[in-house]
């Protein structure tokens, strides 16, 4: 899963002839270019996320299963899965 930048797009490129499975999240939606894109501006400023930061995925880590995500947040993760499990 690489992101939908200029570096996202070669390191794609690169490994098409690869064994390596390489996707653009832009290929599941348009609007998604980084992991980020993925979760709804609420919940990023509900969970303290920071838009285009490295950390956002280890922070996700500690959340509880009591946390809840927006349904949009939540819709866009599943359309992702719903990619990657037909591809």
């Amino acid at each position: 899963m690489l992101d939908g930048d200029k570096a996202g797009k070669d390191m794609e490129k690169a490994c098409e002839d690869t064994a390596l499975p390489a996707f653009n999240l832009s290929k599941v939606d348009s609007n998604f270019k980084t992991i980020e894109n993925l979760f709804d501006k609420d919940d990023i400023s509900k969970f303290g996320l920071k838009e285009k930061h490295a950390g956002t995925s280890s922070l996700l880590k500690s959340f509880e299963k009591e946390d809840s995500f927006s349904k949009t947040t939540i819709d866009n993760f599943k359309k992702l899965f719903d990619y990657i499990d037909n591809n």
